[in-house]
């Protein structure tokens, strides 16, 4: 497939070279100029909308990046508290088991004292003195005792309940944390995405500014060539329709007519036929004419176009290799060229054309059968 810009050029010089219809293939030059505009004009307005977009994420990807740092700082300055928490179940540990070492000797005596407890250590007492003074000191002993025991079960509580707060705190900040880092993970996709749809609407900005520039440059040429060619010679083109032999032996693969590109989605029409051949086939002249092009142009690589005379041309590209130079006379079936791959996407072939008036016509019904 040729790009836009070579059919461009090439769609401008056969116009142009026929004179009568000059105006007319400015106007229809013009008309894809307008369209190109238009299409940039879209992609400005396409381009705008994204960058819009963009600069919404670019703010909130900036409030969610702020809110992952207060995040991280809320994590820093509670792992403080945690850490204080974390002490202070610590050292309730080391009391609770001071406690329980103190009453160790205590509960041993009490077991060895069995269900008695402490009460032959009272009828042993000498007097009612010394039995006062040690039921006061029992009582204190009973006293100190149960306190400890009352201790122990607090700092047991406080133990559990430091721990399950430090649990509760320590999944709160891996949430908060969780959180924004998933929230900030969505903001970056969603710009990635967006970041992706302006690359894309830039290089089709680039191809059709390409193609605008492509087709300015081709009508400045082609208008300042057209001051040096000759009027055709007139061959009566118009009776052989139907009689022309194939200027190349080969398949046609593609024909005449409009087209959908695959990769863009936009509609061309496609103003000539693609014949398959291998490269180095002879090119033949399908009638007699004058050479009024035969050098390279962009897209068409060698191009060679005759001039049958009566607004008829033919126009063969391509080649390999050119036969033939601007002003020869040809008769039909004299070799122009040979089939090549310049200015190719898709290989060797000839790509040929029939111009009536300046327009595009099917080929293939001017063929003999």
């Amino acid at each position: 497939m040729r790009p836009l810009a070579g059919i461009a050029v090439a769609g401008i010089l056969l116009g142009l070279l026929a004179r009568p219809v000059q105006a007319r293939n400015l106007e229809s030059i013009e008309a894809r100029r307008q369209s190109v505009k238009k299409r940039l004009k879209e992609l400005q307005a396409e381009e705008g909308a994204v960058l819009a977009v963009l600069e919404q994420l670019e703010q909130r990807l900036l409030t969610e990046r702020a809110a992952l740092e207060a995040a991280e700082a809320k994590v820093q300055e509670a792992t403080a508290s945690l850490e204080a928490i974390r002490a202070e179940r610590d050292r309730t540990q080391v009391r609770l088991a001071r406690r329980l070492r103190e009453m160790a000797p205590r509960l041993r005596v009490r077991y060895k004292l069995g269900r008695a407890g402490y009460l032959p250590a009272l009828l042993s007492a000498g007097s009612i003195d010394e039995f006062r003074w040690r039921q006061r000191m029992l009582s204190y002993v009973i006293r100190s005792d149960l306190r400890r025991i009352a201790e122990i079960r607090r700092l047991r509580v406080r133990l559990r309940k430091k721990s399950e707060q430090l649990d509760r705190a320590r999944r709160a900040l891996e949430d908060l944390r969780a959180s924004a880092s998933a929230r900030l993970a969505d903001l970056e996709t969603a710009k990635a995405e967006r970041d992706g749809a302006l690359e894309a609407i830039r290089e089709e900005q680039a191809l059709q500014r390409k193609t605008l520039a492509e087709l300015e440059r081709a009508r400045r040429q082609l208008l300042a060539r057209l001051e040096g060619l000759a009027p055709g010679r007139s061959r009566g083109f118009a009776s052989l329709k139907g009689r022309l032999p194939r200027p190349a032996v080969g398949a046609i693969e593609e024909g005449f007519g409009a087209r959908r590109d695959p990769r863009y989605g936009s509609v061309t029409f496609h103003k000539g036929i693609d014949i398959r051949a291998p490269r180095g086939t002879k090119v033949r002249a399908v009638a007699s004419g004058t050479v009024v092009h035969a050098r390279w142009m962009r897209g068409y690589g060698n191009l060679v176009i005759l001039d049958h005379g009566g607004g008829y041309y033919t126009l063969m590209a391509h080649l390999d290799r050119m036969e033939v130079k601007e002003g020869d006379a040809v008769e039909a079936g004299d070799v122009v060229g040979l089939v090549g791959d310049t200015g190719s996407l898709k290989g060797a072939y000839l790509y040929f054309e029939i111009r009536e008036a300046g327009k595009a016509v099917d080929p293939v019904p001017w063929f003999a059968r």
